[in-house]
Parts: C-alpha cells; sequence; structure tokens
C-alpha cells in the first residue's frame, strides 16, 4: 500500500513557526510509518533578496525602527493592502506552486500564511487536491489568516476561536487544540538530577529569562533589577555579543547560556520566565505550568498573546521595568499566589497539541 504524503510547510521569519511545524514533524514521524511526511520552509523556494527582506525585515524594524512597526502593522489590516502583499507573494512564489504541483500532497499543514495562500490558490486552481490544514501560532489572530477554502483551522484557545469566527470563518472548520510543542515539554523530568546538572541551588527562587533575540540593554536592565533578589537563568541564544557583557558582570546567582536545545529542562528548575510574548515560547511556558512575565513584547501579536494570557490568570503584561522586581518578590514571598496560577495555567495549557491536531487530521 502507498503511503500518504503528508506536507509541512513554514516559513522561517521568527522561529515559532519553524518549531510548531518541527513538533507536528516529529510527532507524525516517530508514530505514523503510514505516513510520508516532509517539511520545508517556504522562503527556501524563493528569491534570495525576497527571502532575505521577509526573513530580516520585521527585525529590523522592531529593533530599529518600532514607531514605523507600528504603523505597518495597523495599515496591514487594509483590505486593499492586504491584496498588493498577496500580490507580491504571487510573484515570489513560482518555486514553490511547482514543487506543490510536483509534490501532489494529500495532506498540507502549514504554521505561515505566505505558503497558506499558495497552497489555496492552487487548490481553487485544481492544481493539487489536497486537505488544508492551517496551524495558528498565536493566541491573537491577524486578518492574514482568516482566508476562505481552508480545510481546518488548528487554534490555541477559544479567543483565537472567536477571533476567527468574528472574521467570518465557519466555527466547524476550527478546533482548539493548542499550538503544537514539542513532546519532550509533557515529560517530567527529575528536578533534583538537573539542579546538579546545571549547578543551581534547589529550593530557591529562580527566574528564567528568554528573550535574547531583541532588547540587549532590556536583559542587562532585568539581571541589574533582579540578581540578588533571585536565582536567575538567562538564556542569549546566538547573542554573542549579550553572553560576554552578562559573563562579565559575574553575578554571583545568574547562570548564563548561549543557544540551547534543552529548554524543557531549564524551564523544568525555574519557577516563573520573563519573555517577550511569542506564541511558541508561551505555549512551551504552559506546558511546563510555568506562570509569565511578558517585558517589551512587540506591539502586535506579541502584545496581544500578552494580553490574552494576561486575561486567562497565567501571566502578567509588564509595561515598565520599574514593578518587575516588586512583583517578582510579591510571588516569591506568597507561594499561594504562585501556586493559583500554577492553577490557570492547568486549565489552559495543551501539552499534546501536536497529536490533536494529527488526530483531527487522520
Amino acid at each position: 500500500m502507498d503511503k500518504r504524503k503528508w506536507l509541512i510547510i513554514y516559513v522561517s521569519a521568527g522561529e515559532g513557526h519553524r518549531r510548531a511545524g518541527e513538533a507536528l514533524y516529529n510527532y507524525i514521524h516517530n508514530n505514523f510509518k503510514d505516513t510520508d511526511i516532509e517539511i520545508v520552509d517556504a522562503l527556501n523556494f524563493t528569491h534570495p533578496f525576497f527571502k532575505n527582506l521577509y526573513k530580516n525585515g520585521y527585525r529590523f524594524l522592531v529593533k530599529h525602527t518600532p514607531l514605523l512597526w507600528k504603523i505597518v502593522y495597523i495599515f496591514s489590516r487594509i483590505r486593499f493592502l492586504k491584496s498588493v502583499r498577496f500580490l507580491v507573494n504571487r510573484l515570489n512564489t513560482g518555486r514553490l506552486n511547482k514543487y506543490l504541483k510536483d509534490c501532489q500532497p494529500q495532506v498540507v499543514i502549514v504554521t505561515h500564511f505566505l505558503p497558506q495562500e499558495v497552497v489555496l490558490y492552487l487548490k481553487k486552481k485544481k492544481i493539487i487536491n489536497a486537505k488544508l490544514a492551517v496551524v495558528i501560532t498565536d493566541f491573537s489572530v491577524h486578518p492574514f489568516w482568516a482566508l476562505g477554502g481552508v480545510d481546518k483551522y488548528m487554534v490555541a484557545s477559544d479567543f483565537t476561536y472567536a477571533r476567527l469566527v468574528s472574521y467570518g470563518i465557519e466555527k466547524e472548520k476550527i478546533f482548539v487544540t493548542g499550538i503544537p510543542v514539542d513532546l519532550k515539554f509533557s515529560v517530567n523530568l527529575n528536578r533534583d538530577t538537573l539542579y546538579k546538572k546545571f549547578g543551581i541551588r534547589e529550593n530557591n527562587f529562580t527566574v528564567l529569562v528568554v528573550m535574547a533575540g531583541f532588547g540587549l540593554k532590556v536583559i542587562e536592565k532585568i539581571a541589574e533589577i533582579l540578581h540578588k533578589h533571585a536565582q536567575m537563568i538567562i538564556v542569549c541564544g546566538h547573542n554573542q555579543k549579550l553572553l560576554e557583557i552578562l559573563q562579565h558582570k559575574g553575578y554571583p546567582q545568574v547562570k548564563i547560556f548561549g543557544f540551547v536545545e534543552n529548554m524543557e529542562e531549564l524551564m523544568s528548575v525555574c519557577d516563573v520566565i520573563i519573555t517577550k510574548g511569542g506564541g511558541l515560547t508561551i505555549s512551551e511556558a504552559l506546558a511546563k505550568e510555568l506562570p509569565i512575565f511578558f517585558v517589551s513584547s512587540v506591539f502586535g501579536q506579541e502584545t496581544e498573546n500578552a494580553q490574552i494570557i494576561q486575561k486567562l490568570g497565567a501571566g502578567f503584561l509588564i509595561k515598565d521595568l520599574n514593578f518587575l522586581k516588586d512583583l517578582i518578590l510579591k510571588y516569591k514571598s506568597n507561594p499561594d499566589l504562585l501556586n493559583q496560577l500554577r492553577r490557570n495555567i492547568l486549565l489552559i495549557r495543551k501539552p499534546l497539541a501536536a497529536k490533536e491536531i494529527v488526530d483531527a487530521l487522520r
């Protein structure tokens, strides 16, 4: 019997879309031998200039011209500009069209709206006959995602569901599965072993900081504010400059890491996480039952994500770093309040989202 052909398409503009796609790929690859599963980056099928602009344009605007980014985000909701964007994308995705035509998958899962548009165009022209599943990687929803012809939407929460319905998407097409994260985040790890592995003290209130892609000065300030009051783990990612600056500070209660592939272990030994507001990091933290403190969230999807998590009682959006220390100390000194946040998280976390998405498609 021929294997079923499934295809996952992400866009390497930000880590979240890729990580969601990889979580799904790993789950399918490890559990369904009757399925031929492949994962690709849509930008690898575009011109290098377009790829570079798509990957780095957002990062440049957010870091260097945040006001301009805010204007771009607001105007991106205008229908005319959506049409212009669609035309530009069509002109730059010819190779992806050809790949899909040659591949002829039976199921396509996308974690970004760029390949969503390409697949819908080919389905409309009857060039491919695939079931299209769209995995929205934020708790909020930009109108870009709301397009007719999608077979199934997989969303993070009831908030996401309601927003899609408000955009005119049929209720029966929307499944509240959660955002897919690697199943390693659902495994209970031995904390005593991890304390020894990372050289951190047991039973000390520990804060994890994960926001290295942006805001070097912000992370320096967070370390300066909190290092005397809590044990800290700071993940610098590929930000070598930040890593060197923090190492030079020599804070005794601060453990500093570069790029890591064991985030689930770091989360397992921490009490709270400070991050920006990306949907994947939020979902990973919720899977590990970590209350979330949002700092320097980017206007748009990140601030909307943070506001939703705050409404759900699982975290706080902090707009002024001067309040950060007081809020952290409040939860450090009051375990009952911290446990209430964790109880709220238990009501909304979806660590098995990858499984739920695949189950809904098979």
